[in-house]
């Protein structure tokens, strides 16, 4: 679902905010459910959300990292191939 959308710079500097935007915001529900509860159970599964969150976020990061990558490779390879006599 997300191909087309990084074939843009400007959608894969976006989709990389939305990334940083929504890990900030995980961040700022632990910091605030850790001061507000008590209950150690609670907090416990939390973190674990936190954490499976924070992996998925990474994930995507990299893929966006990969397909940049892997787009740069492609323009380079057709501009070699467009200066070939």
């Amino acid at each position: 679902m997300v191909a087309p959308t990084l074939h843009s710079p400007a959608c894969q500097e976006q989709l990389m905010a939305a990334v940083r935007e929504v890990a900030h915001a995980v961040e700022g529900l632990v910091t605030i459910c850790n001061e507000s509860c008590t209950d150690e159970h609670l907090l416990r599964e939390l973190s674990q959300a936190a954490s499976e969150v924070t992996r998925t976020l990474n994930d995507l990061l990299n893929h966006i990292k990969y397909v940049m990558l892997v787009l740069h490779i492609i323009r380079c390879f057709y501009e070699l191939k467009n200066r070939m006599p």
